[in-house]
C-alpha cells in the first residue's frame, strides 16, 4: 500500500511540475500601463488577473484605472 501511494504522488508531482505557467509583464509607457503576455500580445478589451487582482484592458490594450462600468456593473 505504501509503495502505491509513493507511486501516486510521485506521478501527480510529475504532472503538476510539468504545467506551463503563464508569466506576462507589466510595461508603461507615455499612455499607461499594458501587460505583454508570453505570446508577446495583449489583452484587448478583456480582464486579467495578476498576483490575485483583477485588470480590465481598453480596446486599445491599456489598463483601465478610476470607475468603469461594464454591462451595467461598476467595477
Amino acid at each position: 500500500m505504501r509503495k502505491v501511494k509513493l507511486f501516486i504522488l510521485t506521478a501527480v508531482m510529475s504532472i503538476c511540475m510539468s504545467i506551463t505557467a503563464l508569466a506576462g509583464q507589466w510595461i508603461q509607457d507615455n499612455n499607461g500601463w499594458r501587460y505583454q503576455v508570453e505570446n508577446g500580445k495583449y489583452p484587448v478589451n478583456d480582464w486579467l488577473q495578476d498576483n490575485g487582482k483583477w485588470y480590465h484592458f481598453h480596446g486599445n490594450g491599456y489598463m483601465q484605472t478610476g470607475w468603469l462600468e461594464i454591462s451595467s456593473k461598476w467595477y
